[in-house]
């Protein structure tokens, strides 16, 4: 049985990650991440876009922080972020991210 903990640190390791797995509307990236919200956020104010935006303005988005993560962790990790994103690498990259958040990141 589960119990109220172990269905809040599922819920708790769902947010941190950053990548989504089998997202119905083909997004890579988790925008409920809190440093990937922060960017998006931000992103989206810098760009006057409204919510929820087009389909087409998120998928830049990702485009432009995917980029940024992979750059990032070949400069960290001095290897190439491969797809998918699974395992040990997702940690990494998770923790990365997560290191990333203080960054004034302008996707």
């Amino acid at each position: 049985m589960t119990t109220a903990e172990e269905l809040r640190k599922e819920r708790d390791r769902m947010l941190m990650r950053v990548y989504n797995l089998d997202n119905k509307y083909g997004y890579k990236l988790n925008v409920n991440n809190p440093v990937l919200k922060k960017w998006y956020l931000a992103y989206m104010r810098r760009n006057g876009i409204h919510i929820p935006p087009p389909d087409k303005e998120r998928l830049e988005w990702e485009k432009k922080a995917h980029k940024y993560i992979k750059c990032k962790y070949k400069e960290i990790y001095h290897d190439d972020l491969r797809e998918p994103v699974i395992g040990w690498t997702e940690q990494r990259v998770e923790e990365l991210v997560k290191m990333l958040g203080g960054n004034d990141y302008k996707p």
